[in-house]
Protein backbone atom coordinates (compact mmCIF):
# COMPACT_ATOMS: atom_id res chain seq x y z
CA UNK A 1 0.00 0.00 0.00
CA UNK A 2 2.77 2.48 0.86
CA UNK A 3 4.72 1.77 -2.37
CA UNK A 4 1.20 2.60 -4.22
CA UNK A 5 0.96 5.41 -2.80
CA UNK A 6 4.00 7.15 -3.34
CA UNK A 7 3.53 6.26 -6.70
CA UNK A 8 0.37 7.87 -7.28
CA UNK A 9 1.62 10.91 -5.54
CA UNK A 10 4.83 11.18 -7.80
CA UNK A 11 1.84 10.96 -10.58
CA UNK A 12 0.17 14.13 -9.00
CA UNK A 13 -3.07 12.54 -8.18
CA UNK A 14 -5.01 14.47 -4.87
CA UNK A 15 -4.56 11.80 -1.57
CA UNK A 16 -8.29 11.88 -1.67
CA UNK A 17 -8.25 10.40 -4.89
CA UNK A 18 -5.20 7.74 -3.70
CA UNK A 19 -7.36 6.91 -0.84
CA UNK A 20 -10.36 6.40 -2.78
CA UNK A 21 -8.83 3.96 -4.92
CA UNK A 22 -7.67 2.14 -1.98
CA UNK A 23 -10.57 1.72 -0.30
CA UNK A 24 -12.75 0.87 -3.57
CA UNK A 25 -10.42 -1.59 -5.56
CA UNK A 26 -11.81 -4.53 -4.86
CA UNK A 27 -15.37 -3.46 -4.94
CA UNK A 28 -15.47 -4.28 -8.75
CA UNK A 29 -14.35 -7.53 -7.54
CA UNK A 30 -17.35 -7.95 -5.70
CA UNK A 31 -19.84 -7.61 -8.13
CA UNK A 32 -17.92 -9.75 -10.54
CA UNK A 33 -18.03 -12.55 -8.02
CA UNK A 34 -21.34 -12.05 -7.00
CA UNK A 35 -23.06 -11.66 -10.71
CA UNK A 36 -23.88 -8.34 -9.55
CA UNK A 37 -26.70 -9.83 -7.51
CA UNK A 38 -26.97 -8.12 -3.87
CA UNK A 39 -28.61 -11.48 -2.48
CA UNK A 40 -26.11 -14.08 -4.04
CA UNK A 41 -23.52 -13.75 -1.60
CA UNK A 42 -22.22 -11.97 1.99
CA UNK A 43 -22.25 -13.14 5.23
CA UNK A 44 -23.51 -12.22 8.52
CA UNK A 45 -21.58 -10.62 11.26
CA UNK A 46 -20.73 -13.79 13.14
CA UNK A 47 -18.91 -13.79 16.51
CA UNK A 48 -15.89 -12.09 17.33
CA UNK A 49 -12.61 -13.18 15.65
CA UNK A 50 -10.63 -10.60 17.93
CA UNK A 51 -11.17 -7.44 20.39
CA UNK A 52 -8.83 -4.76 19.99
CA UNK A 53 -8.88 -2.12 22.94
CA UNK A 54 -12.47 -3.42 23.71
CA UNK A 55 -13.52 -3.01 19.91
CA UNK A 56 -15.12 -5.71 18.17
CA UNK A 57 -13.23 -7.44 14.78
CA UNK A 58 -16.11 -9.67 13.61
CA UNK A 59 -15.71 -13.04 11.73
CA UNK A 60 -17.16 -11.52 8.81
CA UNK A 61 -15.04 -8.74 8.61
CA UNK A 62 -12.09 -11.95 8.75
CA UNK A 63 -13.63 -13.51 6.33
CA UNK A 64 -14.11 -10.28 3.89
CA UNK A 65 -10.58 -9.71 4.49
CA UNK A 66 -8.91 -12.88 3.76
CA UNK A 67 -10.93 -13.40 0.31
CA UNK A 68 -9.62 -10.54 -0.96
CA UNK A 69 -6.32 -12.05 0.22
CA UNK A 70 -6.71 -15.28 -1.78
CA UNK A 71 -7.59 -13.02 -4.89
CA UNK A 72 -4.28 -11.05 -4.46
CA UNK A 73 -2.14 -12.68 -6.96
CA UNK A 74 1.32 -11.93 -4.26
CA UNK A 75 -0.19 -14.46 -1.60
CA UNK A 76 -1.42 -17.35 -4.47
CA UNK A 77 2.54 -17.62 -5.60
CA UNK A 78 3.75 -18.04 -1.80
CA UNK A 79 1.02 -20.63 -1.09
CA UNK A 80 -1.58 -17.81 -0.01
CA UNK A 81 -4.68 -20.37 -1.02
CA UNK A 82 -4.50 -22.38 2.20
CA UNK A 83 -7.45 -21.29 4.38
CA UNK A 84 -5.93 -21.08 7.66
CA UNK A 85 -3.04 -19.08 6.57
CA UNK A 86 -5.00 -16.47 4.82
CA UNK A 87 -7.46 -15.95 7.42
CA UNK A 88 -4.36 -15.81 10.42
CA UNK A 89 -2.87 -13.03 7.96
CA UNK A 90 -6.55 -11.32 7.26
CA UNK A 91 -6.80 -11.24 10.97
CA UNK A 92 -3.28 -9.58 12.34
CA UNK A 93 -3.91 -7.13 9.08
CA UNK A 94 -7.06 -6.09 10.44
CA UNK A 95 -5.50 -5.91 14.10
CA UNK A 96 -3.12 -4.17 13.18
CA UNK A 97 -5.32 -1.61 11.58
CA UNK A 98 -7.57 -1.07 14.27
CA UNK A 99 -4.64 -0.40 16.47
CA UNK A 100 -3.33 2.43 13.71
CA UNK A 101 -7.04 3.79 13.20
CA UNK A 102 -7.47 3.85 17.08
CA UNK A 103 -4.14 5.89 17.64
CA UNK A 104 -4.70 8.09 14.79
CA UNK A 105 -8.26 9.12 16.67
CA UNK A 106 -6.11 9.86 19.72
CA UNK A 107 -4.02 12.10 18.02
CA UNK A 108 -6.43 13.98 16.72
CA UNK A 109 -6.35 12.96 12.70
CA UNK A 110 -10.14 12.94 12.72
CA UNK A 111 -12.40 12.43 9.51
CA UNK A 112 -15.24 14.73 8.88
CA UNK A 113 -18.77 13.67 7.76
CA UNK A 114 -18.68 15.76 4.59
CA UNK A 115 -15.02 14.22 3.90
CA UNK A 116 -16.73 10.62 3.84
CA UNK A 117 -19.60 12.15 1.76
CA UNK A 118 -17.49 13.64 -0.02
CA UNK A 119 -15.64 10.52 -0.98
CA UNK A 120 -18.03 7.81 -1.79
CA UNK A 121 -20.39 10.51 -3.93
CA UNK A 122 -16.92 11.09 -6.47
CA UNK A 123 -15.99 7.31 -6.45
CA UNK A 124 -16.68 6.44 -9.97
CA UNK A 125 -18.26 3.15 -9.02
CA UNK A 126 -20.78 4.20 -7.69
CA UNK A 127 -21.87 6.85 -10.68
CA UNK A 128 -23.70 6.84 -13.42
CA UNK A 129 -23.16 9.68 -16.32
CA UNK A 130 -20.83 11.53 -13.95
CA UNK A 131 -23.35 11.44 -11.38
CA UNK A 132 -23.60 9.59 -8.03
CA UNK A 133 -26.83 6.88 -8.24
CA UNK A 134 -27.56 6.20 -5.30
CA UNK A 135 -29.54 2.53 -5.82
CA UNK A 136 -25.28 1.37 -7.00
CA UNK A 137 -24.61 2.15 -3.72
CA UNK A 138 -26.92 0.29 -1.69
CA UNK A 139 -26.76 -2.42 -4.27
CA UNK A 140 -23.17 -2.83 -2.86
CA UNK A 141 -23.99 -2.85 0.59
CA UNK A 142 -26.46 -5.42 0.13
CA UNK A 143 -24.28 -7.74 -1.73
CA UNK A 144 -21.72 -7.62 1.06
CA UNK A 145 -24.64 -7.35 3.33
CA UNK A 146 -23.17 -4.10 5.45
CA UNK A 147 -25.22 -0.72 6.93
CA UNK A 148 -24.37 2.25 5.19
CA UNK A 149 -23.54 3.04 8.75
CA UNK A 150 -21.17 -0.29 9.43
CA UNK A 151 -19.45 0.54 5.65
CA UNK A 152 -19.07 4.45 6.33
CA UNK A 153 -17.27 3.88 9.79
CA UNK A 154 -15.18 1.43 8.38
CA UNK A 155 -14.01 3.95 5.71
CA UNK A 156 -13.37 6.45 8.08
CA UNK A 157 -11.25 4.39 10.06
CA UNK A 158 -9.52 3.53 6.77
CA UNK A 159 -8.69 7.24 6.12
CA UNK A 160 -7.54 7.73 10.22
CA UNK A 161 -5.25 5.17 9.28
CA UNK A 162 -4.22 6.67 5.73
CA UNK A 163 -3.24 10.17 7.31
CA UNK A 164 -1.62 8.40 10.05
CA UNK A 165 0.33 6.60 7.47
CA UNK A 166 1.50 9.59 5.37
CA UNK A 167 2.12 11.81 8.19
CA UNK A 168 4.43 9.14 9.39
CA UNK A 169 5.96 8.70 6.04
CA UNK A 170 6.38 12.51 5.41
CA UNK A 171 8.32 13.08 8.60
CA UNK A 172 11.22 10.85 7.75
CA UNK A 173 12.19 11.90 4.10
CA UNK A 174 15.91 11.57 3.97
CA UNK A 175 17.80 14.69 3.66
CA UNK A 176 20.21 15.77 0.80
CA UNK A 177 23.24 14.95 3.22
CA UNK A 178 22.03 11.80 3.75
CA UNK A 179 21.72 10.83 0.38
CA UNK A 180 24.97 12.27 -0.44
CA UNK A 181 26.61 10.18 1.78
CA UNK A 182 24.39 6.78 1.11
CA UNK A 183 25.68 7.54 -2.71
CA UNK A 184 29.22 7.72 -1.68
CA UNK A 185 28.64 4.79 0.30
CA UNK A 186 26.73 2.72 -2.82
CA UNK A 187 28.98 3.59 -5.31
CA UNK A 188 31.93 2.37 -3.87
CA UNK A 189 33.65 -0.50 -6.02
CA UNK A 190 36.42 -3.03 -4.96
CA UNK A 191 38.27 -5.68 -7.12
CA UNK A 192 40.33 -8.61 -5.40
CA UNK A 193 42.42 -11.46 -6.39
CA UNK A 194 42.43 -14.66 -4.99
CA UNK A 195 43.71 -18.21 -5.07
CA UNK A 196 41.06 -20.64 -4.10
CA UNK A 197 42.56 -23.83 -2.30
CA UNK A 198 40.66 -27.16 -2.16
CA UNK A 199 40.50 -27.47 1.38
CA UNK A 200 40.70 -31.09 2.05
CA UNK A 201 42.69 -31.50 -0.85
CA UNK A 202 45.37 -28.82 -0.93
CA UNK A 203 47.27 -32.05 -1.32
CA UNK A 204 45.85 -34.35 -4.15
CA UNK A 205 45.63 -38.45 -3.45
CA UNK A 206 47.76 -38.96 -6.24
CA UNK A 207 50.32 -36.88 -5.24
CA UNK A 208 51.11 -39.40 -2.78
CA UNK A 209 54.34 -41.46 -3.60
CA UNK A 210 54.08 -45.50 -3.19
CA UNK A 211 56.45 -45.55 -0.62
CA UNK A 212 54.42 -43.22 1.60
CA UNK A 213 51.49 -44.78 0.91
CA UNK A 214 53.11 -48.44 1.77
CA UNK A 215 54.68 -47.40 4.60
CA UNK A 216 51.37 -45.99 5.62
CA UNK A 217 49.28 -48.89 5.31
CA UNK A 218 52.42 -51.49 7.46
CA UNK A 219 52.61 -48.43 10.11
CA UNK A 220 50.50 -45.42 11.48
CA UNK A 221 47.97 -46.04 9.03
CA UNK A 222 46.43 -49.68 9.20
CA UNK A 223 43.86 -48.91 12.24
CA UNK A 224 42.45 -45.78 10.34
CA UNK A 225 42.02 -47.17 7.21
CA UNK A 226 40.33 -50.23 9.06
CA UNK A 227 38.17 -47.59 10.87
CA UNK A 228 37.62 -45.96 7.25
CA UNK A 229 36.85 -48.85 5.43
CA UNK A 230 34.07 -50.13 8.30
CA UNK A 231 32.04 -46.59 8.05
CA UNK A 232 32.36 -46.50 4.19
CA UNK A 233 31.26 -49.45 2.76
CA UNK A 234 28.92 -47.99 -0.02
CA UNK A 235 32.00 -46.23 -1.70
CA UNK A 236 33.56 -49.87 -2.04
CA UNK A 237 30.61 -50.91 -3.36
CA UNK A 238 29.42 -51.35 -6.81
CA UNK A 239 25.89 -52.77 -8.11
CA UNK A 240 25.12 -54.58 -11.12
CA UNK A 241 25.93 -52.49 -14.04
CA UNK A 242 25.45 -53.22 -18.17
CA UNK A 243 27.15 -51.46 -20.97
CA UNK A 244 24.65 -50.99 -23.69
CA UNK A 245 23.97 -49.36 -27.06
CA UNK A 246 20.33 -48.32 -28.73
CA UNK A 247 18.21 -47.51 -31.63
CA UNK A 248 15.64 -45.04 -30.90
CA UNK A 249 13.12 -44.38 -33.28
CA UNK A 250 10.79 -41.49 -31.49
CA UNK A 251 6.66 -42.02 -30.86
CA UNK A 252 4.47 -40.31 -28.49
CA UNK A 253 2.67 -42.84 -26.34
CA UNK A 254 -0.46 -43.22 -26.84
CA UNK A 255 -0.25 -41.16 -29.94
CA UNK A 256 -1.76 -44.25 -32.53
CA UNK A 257 -0.60 -43.06 -35.95
CA UNK A 258 2.89 -41.82 -34.65
CA UNK A 259 3.41 -45.28 -32.70
CA UNK A 260 2.02 -47.38 -36.04
CA UNK A 261 4.92 -45.25 -38.47
CA UNK A 262 7.07 -46.01 -35.67
CA UNK A 263 6.92 -49.85 -35.36
CA UNK A 264 7.47 -50.25 -38.63
CA UNK A 265 10.22 -48.19 -38.93
CA UNK A 266 11.83 -50.01 -36.04
CA UNK A 267 10.86 -53.50 -37.75
CA UNK A 268 12.58 -52.36 -40.56
CA UNK A 269 15.63 -51.06 -38.69
CA UNK A 270 15.53 -54.52 -36.88
CA UNK A 271 15.60 -56.83 -40.32
CA UNK A 272 18.90 -54.38 -41.31
CA UNK A 273 20.46 -55.48 -37.80
CA UNK A 274 20.52 -58.81 -39.14
CA UNK A 275 23.72 -58.15 -42.07
CA UNK A 276 24.69 -54.70 -40.79
CA UNK A 277 26.70 -53.27 -37.77
CA UNK A 278 24.37 -52.48 -35.17
CA UNK A 279 26.61 -49.05 -34.68
CA UNK A 280 26.77 -48.45 -38.32
CA UNK A 281 23.28 -48.52 -38.10
CA UNK A 282 22.81 -46.47 -35.21
CA UNK A 283 24.86 -43.71 -36.60
CA UNK A 284 22.70 -43.61 -39.50
CA UNK A 285 19.16 -44.03 -38.48
CA UNK A 286 18.88 -43.64 -34.53
CA UNK A 287 17.07 -40.51 -33.08
CA UNK A 288 18.91 -40.46 -29.80
CA UNK A 289 20.94 -36.78 -30.67
CA UNK A 290 23.00 -37.92 -27.29
CA UNK A 291 24.03 -41.22 -28.40
CA UNK A 292 23.90 -41.55 -32.45
CA UNK A 293 27.13 -40.13 -32.71
CA UNK A 294 28.79 -43.21 -30.89
CA UNK A 295 27.18 -45.51 -32.67
CA UNK A 296 24.11 -45.47 -29.94
CA UNK A 297 26.21 -46.56 -27.08
CA UNK A 298 25.48 -45.56 -24.12
CA UNK A 299 28.45 -46.69 -21.82
CA UNK A 300 27.71 -48.07 -18.36
CA UNK A 301 24.85 -47.67 -16.24
CA UNK A 302 22.62 -49.16 -13.06
CA UNK A 303 19.31 -50.15 -12.01
CA UNK A 304 17.40 -46.75 -11.42
CA UNK A 305 19.34 -44.99 -14.24
CA UNK A 306 16.95 -45.73 -17.07
CA UNK A 307 12.99 -45.58 -17.93
CA UNK A 308 11.76 -49.27 -16.24
CA UNK A 309 10.96 -50.51 -19.78
CA UNK A 310 14.16 -49.95 -21.05
CA UNK A 311 16.23 -51.32 -18.15
CA UNK A 312 14.34 -54.49 -17.47
CA UNK A 313 15.41 -55.28 -21.25
CA UNK A 314 18.91 -54.41 -20.34
CA UNK A 315 19.45 -55.99 -17.75
CA UNK A 316 17.57 -58.94 -19.10
CA UNK A 317 19.63 -59.35 -22.25
CA UNK A 318 22.88 -61.43 -22.75
CA UNK A 319 26.23 -59.82 -24.04
CA UNK A 320 26.36 -59.30 -27.64
CA UNK A 321 22.37 -59.78 -28.24
CA UNK A 322 20.50 -57.76 -29.61
CA UNK A 323 16.21 -57.06 -28.07
CA UNK A 324 13.04 -57.23 -30.09
CA UNK A 325 11.59 -54.01 -29.83
CA UNK A 326 11.34 -52.09 -26.98
CA UNK A 327 8.69 -49.76 -26.22
CA UNK A 328 8.76 -46.44 -23.62
CA UNK A 329 7.58 -43.00 -23.20
CA UNK A 330 10.46 -42.11 -25.69
CA UNK A 331 9.46 -44.32 -28.53
CA UNK A 332 10.94 -47.41 -29.70
CA UNK A 333 14.19 -48.95 -29.04
CA UNK A 334 16.52 -51.62 -30.30
CA UNK A 335 18.87 -52.71 -27.48
CA UNK A 336 22.07 -54.54 -27.77
CA UNK A 337 24.03 -55.48 -24.39
CA UNK A 338 27.87 -54.96 -24.88
CA UNK A 339 28.78 -56.22 -21.33
CA UNK A 340 27.68 -56.82 -17.97
CA UNK A 341 29.47 -56.29 -14.72
CA UNK A 342 28.32 -58.50 -11.70
CA UNK A 343 27.55 -56.80 -8.50
CA UNK A 344 30.76 -56.67 -6.44
CA UNK A 345 32.70 -55.47 -2.98
CA UNK A 346 36.24 -54.34 -3.13
CA UNK A 347 37.57 -56.41 0.11
CA UNK A 348 39.58 -54.48 2.58
CA UNK A 349 42.87 -55.31 1.17
CA UNK A 350 41.98 -54.19 -2.12
CA UNK A 351 40.59 -50.94 -0.90
CA UNK A 352 44.08 -50.29 1.09
CA UNK A 353 45.71 -48.36 -1.05
CA UNK A 354 43.03 -46.25 -2.26
CA UNK A 355 41.87 -45.29 1.66
CA UNK A 356 45.71 -44.75 2.75
CA UNK A 357 46.09 -42.24 -0.11
CA UNK A 358 42.78 -40.11 0.79
CA UNK A 359 44.00 -40.03 4.28
CA UNK A 360 47.27 -39.21 3.54
CA UNK A 361 46.51 -36.57 1.21
CA UNK A 362 43.63 -35.20 4.22
CA UNK A 363 46.77 -35.22 6.51
CA UNK A 364 48.65 -33.00 4.40
CA UNK A 365 46.30 -31.26 2.92
CA UNK A 366 45.39 -29.77 6.99
CA UNK A 367 49.45 -29.50 7.19
CA UNK A 368 49.70 -27.59 3.75
CA UNK A 369 46.49 -25.06 4.81
CA UNK A 370 48.21 -24.74 8.75
CA UNK A 371 51.23 -23.64 6.81
CA UNK A 372 49.37 -21.08 4.25
CA UNK A 373 48.07 -19.70 7.37
CA UNK A 374 51.32 -18.60 9.05
CA UNK A 375 52.58 -17.31 5.67
CA UNK A 376 49.69 -15.40 4.82
CA UNK A 377 49.59 -13.77 8.58
CA UNK A 378 53.33 -12.62 8.07
CA UNK A 379 52.12 -10.84 4.75
CA UNK A 380 55.31 -11.91 2.93
CA UNK A 381 54.18 -11.71 -0.26
CA UNK A 382 56.70 -13.05 -1.64
CA UNK A 383 56.73 -16.15 0.31
CA UNK A 384 53.26 -16.36 -0.28
CA UNK A 385 53.46 -16.70 -4.54
CA UNK A 386 56.36 -19.52 -3.83
CA UNK A 387 53.81 -21.32 -1.86
CA UNK A 388 51.11 -21.22 -5.06
CA UNK A 389 53.48 -21.99 -7.09
CA UNK A 390 54.59 -24.99 -5.33
CA UNK A 391 51.07 -25.91 -4.88
CA UNK A 392 50.41 -25.81 -8.77
CA UNK A 393 47.97 -23.22 -8.30
CA UNK A 394 46.86 -20.30 -9.47
CA UNK A 395 45.34 -16.20 -8.75
CA UNK A 396 41.82 -15.18 -9.97
CA UNK A 397 40.42 -12.01 -10.09
CA UNK A 398 36.93 -11.64 -9.20
CA UNK A 399 36.08 -8.50 -11.42
CA UNK A 400 35.15 -5.25 -10.18
CA UNK A 401 31.90 -5.27 -8.06
CA UNK A 402 30.06 -2.56 -5.79
CA UNK A 403 29.41 -2.50 -1.97
CA UNK A 404 25.57 -3.65 -2.28
CA UNK A 405 26.56 -6.44 -4.57
CA UNK A 406 24.54 -9.24 -3.46
CA UNK A 407 27.41 -11.72 -3.96
CA UNK A 408 31.61 -11.79 -4.81
CA UNK A 409 31.60 -12.37 -8.34
CA UNK A 410 33.67 -15.91 -9.07
CA UNK A 411 33.26 -16.96 -5.35
CA UNK A 412 29.40 -16.60 -4.45
CA UNK A 413 27.56 -15.24 -1.67
CA UNK A 414 30.76 -14.21 1.19
CA UNK A 415 30.48 -11.29 3.28
CA UNK A 416 33.70 -11.86 5.20
CA UNK A 417 35.27 -12.14 1.59
CA UNK A 418 33.63 -9.08 0.48
CA UNK A 419 34.43 -7.11 3.85
CA UNK A 420 38.08 -7.85 2.79
CA UNK A 421 38.12 -6.61 -0.53
CA UNK A 422 36.95 -3.17 0.74
CA UNK A 423 39.62 -3.06 3.28
CA UNK A 424 42.55 -3.79 1.25
CA UNK A 425 44.40 -1.35 -0.51
CA UNK A 426 47.75 -0.89 -2.14
CA UNK A 427 49.30 -0.28 1.15
CA UNK A 428 47.74 -3.50 2.43
CA UNK A 429 47.21 -5.43 -0.30
CA UNK A 430 47.40 -8.84 1.36
CA UNK A 431 44.40 -10.40 3.79
CA UNK A 432 46.62 -11.38 6.88
CA UNK A 433 43.87 -14.61 7.37
CA UNK A 434 41.66 -17.26 5.25
CA UNK A 435 38.37 -17.37 4.19
CA UNK A 436 36.91 -20.74 4.52
CA UNK A 437 33.67 -21.28 2.51
CA UNK A 438 32.73 -24.51 1.43
CA UNK A 439 34.94 -27.08 -0.01
CA UNK A 440 37.56 -24.12 -0.75
CA UNK A 441 39.50 -21.93 1.03
CA UNK A 442 41.04 -18.73 -0.27
CA UNK A 443 43.76 -16.36 -0.20
CA UNK A 444 42.82 -13.02 -0.90
CA UNK A 445 45.03 -9.42 -2.24
CA UNK A 446 43.78 -6.28 -3.65
CA UNK A 447 43.43 -5.48 -7.13
CA UNK A 448 42.40 -1.67 -8.38
CA UNK A 449 38.95 -1.62 -9.17
CA UNK A 450 38.18 -1.27 -12.74
CA UNK A 451 35.62 1.49 -14.00
CA UNK A 452 34.34 1.72 -17.22
CA UNK A 453 33.23 5.12 -17.81
CA UNK A 454 31.32 4.62 -20.90
CA UNK A 455 28.78 2.16 -18.85
CA UNK A 456 27.78 4.55 -15.67
CA UNK A 457 26.75 2.20 -12.99
CA UNK A 458 26.10 5.40 -9.86
CA UNK A 459 22.61 4.85 -8.25
CA UNK A 460 20.50 7.76 -9.23
CA UNK A 461 20.21 10.50 -6.33
CA UNK A 462 16.20 10.52 -6.91
CA UNK A 463 16.14 7.00 -6.48
CA UNK A 464 18.18 6.55 -3.30
CA UNK A 465 15.92 8.95 -1.93
CA UNK A 466 13.23 7.85 -2.90
CA UNK A 467 14.34 4.11 -1.22
CA UNK A 468 15.96 5.42 1.81
CA UNK A 469 12.20 6.92 2.16
CA UNK A 470 10.36 3.40 1.63
CA UNK A 471 13.24 1.68 4.03
CA UNK A 472 12.42 4.52 6.94
CA UNK A 473 8.95 4.48 6.70
CA UNK A 474 8.49 0.96 6.57
CA UNK A 475 10.90 0.20 9.70
CA UNK A 476 9.27 3.10 11.36
CA UNK A 477 5.36 1.94 11.19
CA UNK A 478 6.47 -1.41 11.90
CA UNK A 479 8.03 -0.23 15.37
CA UNK A 480 5.15 2.00 16.10
CA UNK A 481 1.96 -1.42 15.12
CA UNK A 482 4.13 -2.88 17.49
CA UNK A 483 4.32 -0.77 20.23
CA UNK A 484 0.43 -0.18 20.35
CA UNK A 485 0.59 -4.03 20.41
CA UNK A 486 2.74 -4.18 23.39
CA UNK A 487 0.62 -1.17 24.95
CA UNK A 488 -2.62 -2.09 24.21
CA UNK A 489 -4.92 -4.70 24.84
CA UNK A 490 -5.48 -7.95 21.85
CA UNK A 491 -7.47 -10.27 22.53
CA UNK A 492 -8.11 -13.38 19.79
CA UNK A 493 -11.17 -15.83 20.00
CA UNK A 494 -10.54 -19.82 19.80
CA UNK A 495 -9.57 -20.52 16.40
CA UNK A 496 -8.12 -17.51 15.18
CA UNK A 497 -4.78 -17.41 15.42
CA UNK A 498 -3.49 -18.60 18.67
CA UNK A 499 -6.21 -17.99 20.98
CA UNK A 500 -4.17 -15.88 23.13
CA UNK A 501 -4.58 -12.55 24.81
CA UNK A 502 -1.88 -9.74 24.08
Amino acid sequence: MFEELKRKRRDGLRFKTIVASALFGAIILVFVFLDMNPSAGGVGQGGAAAVVNGDMISQAQVAEAAENLRRNPFYAQFGGQDSSFLQVQALQSLINGELLSQEAQKQGLLVSNDQIRDMIVNEQFFQEDGRFKRDRYMGYLSAVRKTAGEFETQQRKDLMRQRATRILSAGLQPTELEVQRELAVKNLKANAEFVAIPTNEAVKPEAISAADVDTYVKGDGKKPIEEYYSSHKEEFSTSEEVNARHILVKAAKGDKAAEEKARTKVQEIKKRLEKEDFAKVAADLSEDDGSKAKGGELGFFGKGRMVPEFETAAFTLEPKTISEPVQTDFGFHIIQVLEKRAAQTSSLEQAQEKIARKLLAEQRSSKAIDEVREIVKKGDVGAINQWVQSQNLKWEETGTFSVDAESVPKVGSNSEFADAAFKLSPAKPVLDRLIRQGESTYIVRYKAPVIDASKPTETKPEILKETLATQRSQDAFSRWVKNLRDSGKVSISDGFGTGQTE
